[in-house]
């Protein structure tokens, strides 16, 4: 039973990663709990230029940006001495992020089914539907190497000191979640739903709260419900756990799309 309760979700985490890709929909057949979907934005609706929304945070040394192009990519920039980085997000939770400083150059990009990691050129692919132990830990040894991860982990960590609520805060503790976990830090995943988690029984009636940072959090705590049903039904040794993590990161990645989108407007939020 348990065997077959482990391919149904992970025939689901590859059906979602494809559907994020091709920002398309995904159907309830396919996804077994909690499709992936962008958080409720109410304030969002109509044509609004977010290219002149920029917003900047600074955080001592380090600046953080945010934006959303014309396209309808969210966009989350950050340069902290040396170090740079880029993450674009899209409405469905698709993702690509780049790091450099100096001449090292770290790309991760989920999509198609995949996630790829490239550092200086040398690429691994892992592929949901047949990720081992041996794949996994080829990623975490090419993200071990790398510097700039070490010292995107650095700026990450002291964001953590704070439950910091704007769009650049929570693009970054986002990112670094993900950057842990194909980094073999097993409880990546875990801090970041402790930082999300409801600080009272009744928190999901906090949807009705006009703020855009309430609607995230409701939204990542329906993911995160779902990573943990995910996550139960799965073997402690399976390599696929992997999949619960990142079908968790996504749909929070969507949410932080709105609630970027959100708070990017001239008014409310």
């Amino acid at each position: 039973m348990r065997r077959a309760t482990e391919s149904v979700w992970v025939a689901g985490f590859i059906g979602l990663l494809c559907a994020s890709a091709a920002g398309g929909q995904v159907a309830a057949s396919e996804v077994p709990v909690g499709p992936l979907r962008r958080a409720p934005c109410a304030a969002c609706a109509g044509p609004v230029d977010f290219s002149k929304q920029e917003r900047t945070l600074f955080r001592g040394e380090a600046t953080f940006t945010t934006t959303l192009t014309v396209e309808g990519t969210a966009v989350l920039r950050g340069r902290a001495g040396d170090l740079e980085l880029r993450k674009e997000v899209w409405p469905d939770g698709g993702a690509r992020l780049e790091l450099a400083s100096g001449t090292e150059r770290v790309t991760v990009v989920a999509a198609l089914g995949v996630i790829d990691v490239i550092v200086n050129g040398r690429k691994v692919r892992l592929t949901p539907s047949s990720a081992g132990e041996d794949d996994l830990l080829r990623v975490s040894a090419l993200l071990a190497g790398s510097r700039v991860v070490r010292k995107f982990r650095l700026v990450a960590a002291d964001l953590q000191k704070t439950a910091g609520k704007t769009p650049e805060e929570v693009g970054m503790v986002l990112t670094d979640a993900f950057v842990g976990l194909l980094g073999g830090d097993a409880g990546a995943v875990d801090r970041l739903g402790q930082r999300f988690r409801p600080r009272r029984a009744d928190l999901r009636l906090a949807a009705l709260s006009t703020g855009c940072y309430e609607r995230f959090e409701v939204e990542v705590i329906e993911a995160w419900n779902d990573y943990e049903a995910c996550f139960n039904e799965i073997s402690p040794w399976n390599p696929m756990r992997l999949g619960c993590g990142a079908r968790y990161l996504l749909w929070a990645e969507s949410a932080w799309f709105s609630f970027l989108s959100c708070s990017a407007l001239p008014i409310g939020g």
